[in-house]
């Protein structure tokens, strides 16, 4: 697959590595129309107040200063640094910024504010790689225009120049394949993915053997294309590494001669890299990922501090052949900050200062006038405890016991890539962060009004609910081990966990962003005619099953779980009011718990579930209902 420069209908998004423009019908002789397109669709009120100027030089550099007019003009010396710049303008002196569920950069003051000394910028890596290949299912599975564009807008802006672009490739697969798409794109970058053992293991282990099939897998791109690189996952390097010794690693990649010929994406550096003992992958090109999310799970966490010194400490190591940073999470649309200040580092050659940072990230994701503190003390807050993970047994976004199937051990304290381990203390964390975020709000009233601030109370609101629900179900586990315990004890104990899922439905149903409706339309509405029934019910069906049971019987059960108004009210409470009854039923006539039993009952049920018709059931609407204030507040009263 073709890494290609980012091409959406009549507008160019020229995001490329070597900085070269497409030759397109309309485009202007610098290749910069798709910056200056840019401008015109997020702040069309100064659609003509930025002036963008190609310049010499090498690398990815900018320069930003003040014309006549109250103009301001960007130089670059490639158009992903244009767009750089541009972002590092809004932010820094507009103080605005864009984040993956909205932006607020049509807020920018007018007049622009001047820059005064000119600034100037550069990345300290060549490559800022964007996309894991499974985000194209668990993300952007049903994602139409308006959300490609915004997403592409925010590529763009945050200085992303090697995206993954599996949509626009598959779309030329329907053409003639290798002459079309040289036809259509041109040889824009001359990246190839292409990854032969992503969870499966080579024919033989011979070292020979190993080399020849990376050799001919090289030579027929470059027989393809003579300027072929190779991008490959390092994945397999980790999730195999009994098979993947020092030796076969290095017969792998010398198969590929050409030293320049290869980019191997360390994919979860932040947590397992595996360019220290494959001795910065023997020479070739990497970058430096985080992974940081298996299946778009949503929990509060990651480690600013290793996202930004890890980075440089591996660039500067002896022998390094890292060129690029990039995000590698399998589901995104959460824990921005954590993003963000990765992205951002690409463009700084010292760890990035986390409290500045954060303070600087929070005033640009509200943008009202005199920003109360306690919305920067709530980041803060949260800076130094869900966004400081040290833990090595816990080294992804935390799982929602929740979220999974129901059972009377196994649930809570598992680590891994889907860790249940709250490693921080709800009480010192959410509960105080959500607090000062309410008292900003008593203070300034205009935060009622921002999206992102209403998204990131329900956002805080959810996770304190997630946790409470740990507490209450290791409460209901206890008195069922009791030998003294009744029926009725098992139903007493049980309410306060039902409870909390009712309130966490109400809750994400007051806002856009965590409701299940929204996926569920985005899938029917590929069926693009109400004629078209049967095909928006499979895709229904296909968008019901991923986030539930990923496999007709639940192959990988739960694996890409959400916290979804709707998904919580229709599925996991009436999964845990079945456990529930389940145990109480077992206590009242003697009988022995049959794990066996009782999941075969939560897959029945999750069978039937997917196979059903949003809309049809009780309550199933498309919109949001409810006062975000209101439910928050019974909330915080009530859990915190």
């Amino acid at each position: 697959m073709k890494v290609l420069s980012l091409v959406l209908s009549a507008f160019v998004y020229t995001v490329v590595s070597d900085g070269l423009s497409i030759s397109r019908r309309g485009a202007s002789a610098d290749g910069l129309d798709g910056v200056r397109n840019l401008v015109k669709r997020k702040i069309p009120s100064h659609a003509d107040s930025f002036i963008f100027e190609k310049a010499n030089g090498t690398g990815d550099a900018f320069t930003i200063s003040d014309i006549k007019k109250r103009a301001i003009k960007v130089q670059c010396t490639t158009i992903s640094a244009c767009s750089r710049g541009l972002y590092t303008y809004l932010t820094q002196y507009g103080g605005v910024d864009i984040s993956w569920t909205g932006s607020n950069l049509h807020l920018i003051p007018s007049p622009l504010p001047q820059v005064g000394k000119s600034l100037k910028g550069e990345s300290i890596v060549p490559y800022r790689y964007h996309f894991n290949t499974v985000t194209f299912s668990y993300t952007t599975a049903f994602y139409h225009f308006d959300q490609w564009s915004d997403l592409l807008d925010w590529m763009a802006l945050k200085g992303t120049n090697l995206p993954l672009s599996w949509v626009g490739y598959e779309y030329i697969l329907l053409q003639v394949f290798r002459e079309k798409q040289k036809q259509a794109y041109g040889d824009v970058s001359h990246i190839y993915t292409l990854d032969q053992y992503n969870e499966n293991e080579p024919f033989s282990g011979d070292l020979d053997y190993l080399r020849n099939i990376s050799s001919n897998t090289f030579n027929s791109l470059r027989a393809a294309d003579p300027k072929a690189i190779w991008m490959a996952q390092g994945w397999l390097f980790f999730s195999d590494s009994a098979f993947w010794n020092l030796d076969r690693i290095s017969a792998y990649l010398g198969g590929v001669t050409d030293p320049d010929g290869m980019i191997i994406l360390d994919l979860y550096s932040e947590a397992q890299p595996q360019w220290q003992r494959t001795q910065s992958y023997f020479g070739k090109t990497w970058i430096w990922c985080e992974l940081h999310d298996y299946g778009g799970n949503q929990g509060f966490e990651g480690n600013l501090i290793n996202v930004t010194a890890a980075p440089i400490a591996a660039l500067s190591s002896p022998g390094s052949s890292m060129k690029g940073i990039g995000l590698t999470m399998e589901g995104q649309e959460g824990n921005d900050i954590d993003y963000d200040i990765l992205l951002d580092q690409a463009w700084s050659s010292t760890p990035i200062d986390i409290p500045s940072y954060i303070a600087s990230w929070v005033a640009r994701r509200y943008v009202v006038k005199n920003l109360p503190s306690e919305a920067k003390q709530a980041w803060a807050v949260l800076g130094a405890t869900v966004y400081n993970n040290s833990d090595t047994n816990s080294q992804a976004t935390v799982k929602s016991i929740l979220e999974l199937a129901p059972a009377i051990s196994g649930l809570t304290g598992q680590g891994g890539h889907h860790p249940t381990k709250i490693f921080y203390d709800t009480n010192s964390s959410i509960v105080p962060a959500l607090n000062l975020l309410l008292q900003a709000s008593n203070k300034n009233p205009l935060l009622l009004n921002s999206p992102e601030f209403a998204h990131d109370v329900v956002d805080l609101g959810r996770q304190l609910l997630a946790n409470r629900f740990v507490d209450v179900y290791n409460i209901l586990i206890t008195i069922y081990n009791s030998p003294n315990s009744t029926s009725p004890d098992i139903t007493s104990a049980s309410k306060p966990l039902l409870t909390i899922l009712s309130d966490l439905d109400d809750l994400l149903y007051t806002n856009k962003d965590f409701l299940l409706s929204t996926w569920i339309k985005q899938a029917r509405d590929w069926a693009q005619s109400p004629k078209n029934a049967t095909y928006a019910a499979y895709l229904e069906y296909n968008a019901r099953n991923q986030i539930t049971l990923w496999g007709p019987t639940g192959q990988i059960n739960d694996y890409a779980s959400k916290q979804w108004a709707g998904l919580v009210g229709t599925y996991y409470l009436p999964r845990w009011q079945l456990f529930t009854t389940y145990l109480a039923d077992i206590k009242k006539n003697g009988t022995a718990y049959n794990a066996t039993a009782i999941s075969g009952q939560m897959l029945k049920f999750g069978g039937e579930w997917d196979l059903r018709i949003w809309g049809q059931g009780k309550g199933e609407g498309w919109d949001t209902k409810g006062s975000t204030w209101k439910v928050l507040g019974d909330v915080v009263k009530k859990y915190a």
